[in-house]
This record gives C-alpha cells, structure tokens and sequence, in this order.
C-alpha cells in the first residue's frame, strides 16, 4: 500500500463553532481514532483533497506536533450542495492487527470474448479486504485473459496473497456482454 506523510494541528476546541471556523481559514477538521481514545486535529484542505479524491488508497503517516501515527482514512463527510470535504475520521493502525479497508480493483490481460467481438465490463471498482496493513497490496489485481463471450469473473475466482477478500465470493466483478450485432447474426 502506497504511504503518504501528512502533516495536521491539534486542536484545542471541539465543536460546531470551532469546525466551521477552521473550514473557513482553508482547514478541513478531522478526528483520528487510537486505542488511547479520539484526537481532533485539522489538515490544509489542499492535503485533504489530495488524499481523497484519488484512486489510490493511502496508508496515512499524520504528523501531530512531536507524534506520528499511522493510519487509514475511515470516512469523509462531503457537503451536500457544494461537495467539498466537512471532516475526515482516521483510523490508527499498527502492523500486529488486521484491518478491514477497501481496496481498487484493476482488471489485467485482454479477455477472449473481447477479441471474439465482445464487451468487457467492470462491475467492481473496489473490494472490502481484511489484512495487515504492511501485508496489503496498492490494489487487488484481476486477470481476465480467459473470460469468454457472455462470461463472468467472479470473486471467487480472485487469488489473494496476504490479505482475505470480505465480500461475497459469488459476485462478478467482470463479464464480457455480447452487443447486439453479434446476437442478432448468431440467430
């Protein structure tokens, strides 16, 4: 998993007063969540966007005064008009325990069916994966060189290394569809 190094402020008051007035000073308010209980803190909105509004899933280094903690964005709340970021919760992780978190999903090779004149289509762009957070992939690779016209890949036919993919193994995460051209010259 790809790391990143953020550096945050602590923040002295909680509360709806003190957030609106750090969004309006260009901060995005956030809260990460450690076995010693929760500490409130702020990111520039510029680092918050960064790690947000990409594909890749971060493994967080937040750097708070003298501390550091490694961590996992757990949830982002967006404004419902404007949709830009309200707050983030981080989660503190270590390397002993494992983590659920939700990891992309990128389809590899090139389908038969697709060169038979079909259509690949990705049903899932991310997978709920549990592993330790040293042990987890930048994103869970699936090859679909053997899918045939009007097939599917299902999860369980994905073979991860290090981590458990939580979702349900009968779901297909890719198919190859059969356009109507080729249908109607097949009747």
């Amino acid at each position: 998993m790809k790391s990143i190094e953020v550096q945050g402020e602590l923040r002295s008051n909680v509360g709806k007063v003190s957030a609106k007035a750090a969004r309006k000073n260009g901060k995005v308010p956030a809260v990460l969540y450690t076995t010693e209980g929760p500490i409130h803190l702020e990111l520039p909105i510029l680092t918050a966007q960064k790690l947000v509004r990409t594909q890749d899933v971060y493994l967080v280094q937040l750097r708070l005064g003298d501390k550091q903690y490694a961590s996992v964005i757990r949830e982002v709340q967006y404004h419902p008009v404007y949709d830009y970021i309200l707050h983030m919760d981080f989660l503190a992780v270590n390397n002993e325990k494992p983590i659920v978190i939700e990891l992309p999903l990128k389809l590899t090779g090139t389908a038969k069916g697709v060169l038979a004149g079909g259509v690949l289509v990705q049903k899932m762009r991310k997978l709920k994966v549990r592993g330790i957070p040293a042990q987890l992939p930048e994103y869970v690779s699936a090859d679909v060189s053997d899918l045939e016209l009007g097939k599917s890949l299902k999860i369980k036919d994905i073979k991860p290394e290090g981590f458990h993919i939580m979702n349900s193994k009968e779901i297909p995460v890719a198919s190859v569809t059969i356009p109507r051209s080729l249908r109607v010259q097949q009747k």
